[in-house]
């Protein structure tokens, strides 16, 4: 809104009329601005996906278009990390100066690119943030951008091992086990062991040395040998397994 202001006398005194003079300008002009106008950012959630590009599509909404207004967003870092590397999760934005021209839209969109993978990871999240807005108030200043992991990874063990047992002493028999998808974090399995069908070893024939044991996977990791030992002897019998 507009306001002029007028200055002038209203009759004074007759002797002191000639002594008031009127400066130029006599009049001047000030505006109200609208302080009313507030902004708010949403918060998105969907899943990472495993091919192509997946957008996250925050968007800010004035509350009315009276008056241009402008502010700056940033991405920023919480559960998931910015980057491109293994284990980081969407492209960092800094900085991004977003106008509002009076009598223009009353909302702005604003696009935050996630890194799409097969990776197993935790549900995370990062926010979108505003600052430095003029001529209006912020209600909302947070978004928050949730990525939902729709990634899973299943175990298996390679095909059957066959090795002489040897006549004394122990022999490795190795396997490699397999991630069908890599893991974020370091994971640890178990396994057993157990002789089976018709001609079983066993433990207490001196067959077998252990029963169990782990597997570890670094983070990222999709593969991982463990050696199963056997006792040898000069006893003679039939293949087992």
């Amino acid at each position: 809104e507009t306001v002029i202001l007028d200055v002038s006398f209203t009759s004074p005194p007759a002797p002191l009329s000639d002594n008031f003079i009127i400066g130029s300008p006599s009049g001047h002009t000030f505006t109200i601005r609208n302080d009313d106008t507030r902004l708010s950012i949403d918060s998105v959630r969907a899943v990472e996906g495993d091919a192509g590009t997946t957008d996250f599509i925050f968007t800010v909404t004035r509350t009315d278009n009276v008056n241009e207004v402008m502010f700056t967003l940033d991405t920023e870092n919480d559960t998931a990390i910015a980057g491109a590397g293994f284990g980081q999760d969407y492209t960092a934005q800094s900085a991004v100066t977003i106008t509002l021209a009076a009598g223009g839209p009353v909302t702005s969109t604003f696009t935050v690119s996630i890194n799409v993978d097969t990776v197993v990871e935790r549900d995370e999240q990062f926010f979108v943030n505003i600052s430095g807005e003029t001529n209006s108030e912020v209600t909302v200043r947070q978004g928050v951008g949730r990525i939902d992991n729709d990634d899973t990874a299943s175990l298996s063990i390679d095909a059957d091992v066959a090795n002489n047992e040897g006549n004394s002493g122990l022999t490795g028999n190795t396997f490699t086990a397999t991630l069908s998808n890599p893991v974020d974090s370091s994971i640890l399995a178990t396994y057993s062991v157990a002789g089976s069908g018709a001609n079983a070893a066993g433990l207490g024939d001196g067959d077998l040395v252990s029963t169990d044991g782990f597997i570890g996977f670094a983070a990222g990791a999709t593969t991982k040998t463990f050696t199963v030992l056997t006792g040898g002897d000069t006893q003679v019998q039939q293949d087992e397994t």
